[in-house]
């Protein structure tokens, strides 16, 4: 629910620089823009757990092999 006010006023945010920008749009193009920007989004929300799981799985290894080293190693 949060990701999807956050997503909406990102949405907000991109109209809003497009109309800043002297491009006048009409509601069938918002509409576009915001399905295009929506699929787009949910796919880079989705990379970037990807990420963070990568990262936090080397942290994790990275941890256990410092506990290998300070335990006289293997």
């Amino acid at each position: 629910m949060i990701e999807d006010l956050i997503m909406k006023d990102d949405i907000r945010l991109i109209i809003e620089l497009i109309e800043d920008n002297g491009h006048d749009l009409d509601e069938e193009t918002i509409s576009s823009l915001t399905s295009y920007v929506e699929i787009n989004l949910s796919s880079l929300n989705k990379i970037c757990d990807i990420l963070r799981g990568i990262t936090a799985y080397r942290n994790l290894v990275k941890q256990e092999a410092e506990k290998i080293e300070d335990l006289g190693g293997v």
